[in-house]
């Protein structure tokens, strides 16, 4: 995961295995998860968060149903984001 300031610059960046998984929904939705709580951590409080999973970027914005495998994480998504003046974005690669 990459974080830019506005002007697109390099602030920081992450990267976290995630042993035995076995869907991509799973992993993107952990990743958006390791975005929130890095802004959180860096006390960012205005983020764009981008995936390139349209349907994980949908689901989280409520413009979908939830798939079940990803509920728990998006909940702790949003209650995590709270503080946060956040958007989550889809991207295409």
């Amino acid at each position: 995961m990459v974080a830019r300031g506005d002007q697109g610059r390099f602030i920081a960046a992450k990267f976290k295995h995630f042993p035995c998984l076995t869907s991509s929904l799973v992993a993107k939705a952990m990743a958006l998860h390791e975005g929130v709580e890095m802004a959180i951590n860096y006390n960012w409080r205005t983020v764009e968060i981008e995936s390139d999973c349209k349907n994980l970027a949908m689901a989280v914005n409520g413009l979908m149903g939830i798939p079940l495998k990803i509920d728990v994480l998006l909940a702790n998504i949003h209650l995590f984001s709270r503080s946060l003046e956040v958007q989550f974005r889809f991207v295409l690669e």
